[in-house]
């Protein structure tokens, strides 16, 4: 090979890496040696109990993209986005015998991000509430610098 053809495929290979450390890296506007909140969030389907969740993102779009991406792919049908925070944690709730009755919240930590979806999930059920019996999702967003 010669130098030159090494050289454009070393320079190629450079740009591709800069290109994946650009979509990954913090956002322009982070303060130096600070790692800024990223976020979570959770997208549900009532239809079918699918969910999907997207977290340790910088970005808004890319926590709900990401979490619907995910909510489709594990068969949702109609996946809804059910919470979503920066520098947080999201939780969902879903009724173990009825997927259509679930409840979602987001808070600051994991314990008054269940509380928050209890509540909602409390709203939501009525009389449908039973004993308890939900499957519970947590997923938190949490900067390492906290």
């Amino acid at each position: 090979m010669s130098i030159k053809r090494l050289a454009g495929s070393i320079g190629a290979g450079m740009v591709a890496a800069a290109s994946v450390a650009a979509l990954t890296a913090a956002p322009a506007n982070a303060a130096p040696g600070v790692d800024p909140p990223k976020f979570v969030a959770i997208a549900y389907s009532p239809a079918t109990g699918a969910f999907g969740w997207h977290n340790e993102v910088y970005s808004y779009d890319e926590a709900v993209n990401g979490a619907f991406a995910h909510c489709f792919n594990s068969g949702g049908t109609d996946c809804t986005l059910a919470a979503i925070i920066e520098g947080g944690c999201a939780s969902l709730l879903i009724n173990a015998e009825r997927p259509s009755v679930w409840g979602a919240g987001a808070r600051m930590s994991r314990d008054e991000a269940f509380g928050a979806a209890l509540n909602d999930y409390r709203t939501r059920a009525g009389s449908l509430l039973g004993n308890g019996n939900y499957r519970t999702v947590i997923e938190c967003a949490f900067n390492p610098h906290w």
